[in-house]
């Protein structure tokens, strides 16, 4: 469907996020990765689908995510950047590792400058997870994104945390990332699967909606916790 090399070497597609349908208008998402222990990255590359037609691929670099000049390589490192719809310019999601301070970023679909969303856990628990997994999806007339905390430390017990929030109105948001109105779904993870040294923070979350519109599915998988799992929703208000 589409290639691409950056021309300066750059490793990139540890996070890529599709939003819309790739048959008709969509937008692909794909984050700049740094290169470990040499450089850092602020950057994505972006393409546009319309009418089921790729367009032009478009590089672009981000600001104000993250307390360091940009982030590094690895899925473990390296933040995660979606799209909120389908149009650039409805602005993008982010976050990543920030020193165990995991702040939930806005992204300007224009000046791509970010600006905090949220804030970390409010129990002071956010130095041991890794908040670099987001996914968003549009269901029954409103946008979901899901955002999954690998653990650090699963030898000490953190199990990882997950939380669904709707962000069809993202200057609404206010709080932490566990604490704040637009949060609609956190599952109460009571058991963890891995009691062995943490080898690597990362996982991945999908959220996903039936072509008939009336399921959606959140998918995911946390790799130090050994955890995969699926949560489903109807279109039906309870």
């Amino acid at each position: 469907m589409l290639s691409y090399t950056i021309p300066d070497g750059f490793p990139l597609g540890y996070k890529v996020h599709v939003h819309g349908d790739l048959d008709g208008n969509a937008l692909i998402v794909a984050t700049v990765e740094g290169i470990d222990g040499v450089s850092v990255s602020n950057d994505i590359v972006y393409w546009v689908i319309t009418g089921g037609t790729v367009g032009a691929p478009v590089r672009a670099t981000t600001s104000n995510i993250g307390a360091t000049p940009g982030w590094g390589a690895g899925p473990g490192n390296n933040a995660d950047i979606t799209p909120l719809t389908s149009d650039i310019a409805n602005g993008l999601l982010a976050s990543c590792y920030d020193s165990g301070y995991d702040n939930l970023y806005f992204v300007n679909g224009t000046s791509f400058a970010g600006s905090i969303m949220l804030g970390p856990e409010s129990d002071g628990a956010g130095w041991g997870y890794n908040n670099n997994a987001i996914g968003t999806v549009t269901f029954n007339k409103a946008v979901y994104a899901a955002l999954l905390c690998t653990s650090h430390f699963p030898q000490w017990g953190m199990t990882q945390r997950l939380y669904m929030y709707d962000v069809s109105n993202p200057s609404s948001f206010t709080g932490t990332v566990d604490a704040t109105t637009p949060l609609v779904y956190t599952p109460a993870i009571t058991s963890y699967y891995s009691t062995g040294d943490g080898a690597g923070a990362c996982g991945d979350v999908v959220l996903y909606s039936t072509l008939d519109g009336y399921m959606m599915y959140m998918v995911y998988i946390e790799h130090n916790n050994d955890a995969i799992e699926c949560y489903k929703f109807d279109c039906i208000k309870q």
